[in-house]
């Protein structure tokens, strides 16, 4: 059964195991563009070693493109990653693609969580639709061990957690609309403001029971702040921007705001393995720019660790996270001022040839500890000190994280 463009739909229970790894994805029918990744690969799901609540659930779901694996040539991964505060794992979920020449969108429970607009394909450099202009199949898979939950012997894999199962209720595919068909991403341009409910003040995180917006909940494991889940409210309250109607950005996840938004087009060296760091969308920021997260702390943990993805091509960039202040000179209501390693660009960046925009240096990750939060409803406001930083998420750990800071790849 080929398709291509449209929205589809699979209600699925992910097991809770250690070394499952559950996937669905779709591969072209015909290698068009050439080998793996030249014609394409969509991922709808991935999710490895799922816990049960409150450990979060990672989702990823991404494209892979380029030139094929084993010639000559480098290929390309576009992809997001959800990890919500609540485990994902052993209750059903509808997980969704919407698909249309120039746009791919990938939700949970209806709420979309990435969207992307930018792939090239080796195999034909003059097509901005191509590889992913075809018939491709649809597959439901469940591994156990390998590559991504980094699992490689029965020994290690906990045999409480098993025999397990990956359920899946239905799988619905529905034909493109023309409204679909005919869209064009907008940026970088005007901001296209629209007046709906999604526009009201509060914060952009939904929680996937209520369909409501919520703050995001602190809790004694790891929650995940994306950049672009900055609060609802536009311009002076989820955030600042320079030219609020303007964006500059790529990605058309918030049409209707101001903030720079970019997919986070990653470029991998040919014979590499399959997933480059890819960690989905990323805010670009100039000096004096902010974003807005709501946050509630229940109860008040002993440590506090704040871990930032992020790239600048600054030499004395940083970074301030506030705590129920909007004012980037504030001395009094810091969370902590940081100042950012030095990033390289890749070391080899792609050929012009390939006309590749937005194709992320190389990222790095830091880890700070702070104040812990008081308890209750607050806001943390990161603002940016410097121009062209570039940042992917903050994760809050109530914990001391067991692991140091690595940077991403093709880094000097």
């Amino acid at each position: 059964f080929g398709i291509m463009y449209g929205r589809i739909e699979i209600m699925a229970t992910i097991p809770i195991g250690n070394g499952a790894w559950s996937s669905i994805f779709m591969l072209p029918i015909e290698e068009i563009y050439g080998a793996w990744p030249a014609s394409g690969e969509i991922d709808i799901l991935e999710s490895y070693n799922v816990r049960p609540a409150p450990e979060f659930t990672p989702i990823m779901s991404s494209l892979h493109y380029g030139n094929p694996i084993n010639e000559e040539g480098d290929k390309g991964q576009n992809a997001c990653v959800l990890k919500d505060s609540t485990s994902l794992g052993g209750v059903p979920h509808l997980f969704s693609l919407e698909w249309s020449p120039e746009s791919l969108k990938f939700y949970v429970d209806n709420f979309k969580f990435c969207e992307i607009t930018q792939w090239w394909t080796g195999g034909d450099m003059n097509s901005k639709f191509a590889p992913f202009d075809n018939l491709f199949d649809l597959s439901l898979n469940l591994a156990i061990g390998g590559q991504v939950p980094q699992i490689f012997d029965a020994e290690e894999l906990l045999v409480e957690d098993y025999p397990i199962q990956f359920t899946i209720e239905f799988v619905r595919v529905f034909g493109p609309t023309n409204e679909e068909m005919l869209f064009v991403n907008p940026f970088p341009g005007v901001v296209l403001y629209q007046l709906n409910e999604d526009f009201l003040n509060g914060p952009y995180h939904i929680d996937l029971n209520t369909k409501q917006q919520f703050p995001f909940v602190l809790t004694s494991a790891t929650i995940r702040i994306e950049m672009e889940f900055f609060d609802y409210g536009g311009e002076g309250v989820g955030y600042h921007d320079l030219d609020p109607l303007l964006n500059f950005g790529s990605n058309t996840l918030r049409l209707s705001e101001g903030v720079d938004i970019f997919d986070e087009n990653i470029y991998l060296s040919p014979y590499g393995e399959k997933f480059g760091n890819s960690a989905g969308s990323y805010v670009k920021y100039m000096e004096g720019e902010w974003t807005a997260y709501t946050v509630y702390v229940p109860e008040v943990y002993d440590v506090t660790f704040i871990h930032i993805r992020h790239n600048s091509l600054n030499l004395n960039s940083g970074f301030k996270i506030l705590i129920d202040s909007y004012d980037c000179s504030d001395e009094e209501f810091w969370l902590e001022e940081m100042n950012v390693l030095v990033s390289h660009l890749q070391e080899n960046p792609p050929p012009a040839e390939y006309q590749l925009i937005d194709v992320c240096p190389c990222w790095q990750e830091q880890i700070w500890e702070v104040e812990p939060l008081p308890v209750g409803l607050h806001t943390l406001v990161f603002c940016s000190l410097s121009d062209d930083l570039n940042v992917s998420y903050f994760d809050i750990h109530t914990f001391e994280p067991p692991f140091e800071m690595m940077a991403g790849p093709g880094c000097i």
